[in-house]
């Protein structure tokens, strides 16, 4: 995965590149806070034909209470 900043979002995405099973976690350490001030979060995947994928998104508040 990388971090870069894009101009055109005017800010910071994460590229995850898979040839398999992969897991992507933001930030790293379940103690830490991602800190998003932006009242939204847009995810974009690019998705090859006839290829299976499975996608599972879990987000948590302040109090750590988990939204799937």
């Amino acid at each position: 995965m990388t971090k870069d900043y894009d101009a055109l979002v005017k800010g910071y995405v994460n590229t995850l590149i898979v040839a398999g099973s992969s897991k992507m976690q933001i930030p790293k350490d379940d103690k830490l806070c991602l800190g998003i001030v932006q009242g939204y979060i847009v995810f974009q995947a690019f998705l090859l034909a006839n290829k299976l994928i499975n996608i599972e998104i879990a987000v948590s508040d302040t109090n750590k209470v988990i939204i799937n």
